[in-house]
């Protein structure tokens, strides 16, 4: 009878702590949601960069707002992205702005939030990064 209580005792330990870490190591990045569902963005804008001094802007993405969430930083909210970015190499998520090729994103304080930019290589990509971060509104 002892040894049956040691046993039962064993198996609800390894069944508390086995069973959340075998659910957790299940989950993989190959089918997680884009990075940028997981806050909420209330506005989308043009990400436009000067071309030459006195020579007028060039559409280069788009730039999201993000409203501040308690713990949420600049530096933390670009690092997750940055992360998102590596795991997403070669991964085909259609409408996910950080899902474009050679897209690099800057994250700076906005007063009550942050300012996600997605900056694109070229005109094409950053038409395309500004579709797909526009539809993170609808």
């Amino acid at each position: 009878m002892f040894n049956k209580s040691k046993i039962t005792s064993a198996m609800v330990i390894a069944l508390a702590f086995g069973v959340p870490a075998t659910s957790m190591a299940k989950t993989s990045t190959t089918n997680a949601p884009c990075a940028l569902h997981a806050h909420r963005v209330t506005k989308v804008t043009p990400y436009r960069a000067q071309l030459f001094v006195g020579r007028g802007t060039v559409l280069r993405g788009a730039s999201l707002f993000v409203p501040a969430e308690r713990g949420l930083t600049a530096e933390w909210l670009e690092t997750e992205f940055r992360k998102h970015l590596a795991a997403m190499q070669s991964k085909d998520m259609a409408n996910c702005p950080l899902d474009v090729a050679k897209v690099k994103v800057e994250v700076i304080s906005g007063g009550s939030g942050f300012w996600v930019r997605l900056i694109a290589p070229d005109i094409a990509t950053s038409k395309e990064v500004l579709r797909r971060a526009e539809l993170m509104l609808g």
